[in-house]
């Protein structure tokens, strides 16, 4: 697996923002697009939206209870297995 998949994944669900979700999301379109890759993009893209909703003009930390997203997690789980 990719150290610096991994390292991504990790800053984006401890502090999410929107730099660290484009920086993932970059990385993960050069991964082969598999159905899982696909899928986790989709919720990544979902996730966003939320987060960029969340944000102030100033970015700021998307409260803790609004980055609990459970399917976005297991997609992670098994594309960075599969990396």
């Amino acid at each position: 697996m990719s150290q610096r998949l991994e390292r991504l994944v990790a800053a984006v669900f401890e502090r999410p923002t929107l730099e660290g979700l484009d920086e993932l999301l970059a990385e993960l379109e050069g991964l082969p697009r598999d159905q899982a890759v696909a899928g986790l993009i989709d919720d990544l893209l979902d996730y966003r939206v939320v987060l960029a909703e969340c944000v102030a003009p100033a970015e700021r930390v998307l409260p803790a209870e609004l980055s609990a997203r459970g399917h976005i997690n297991q997609d992670v789980e098994r594309v960075v297995d599969a990396a």
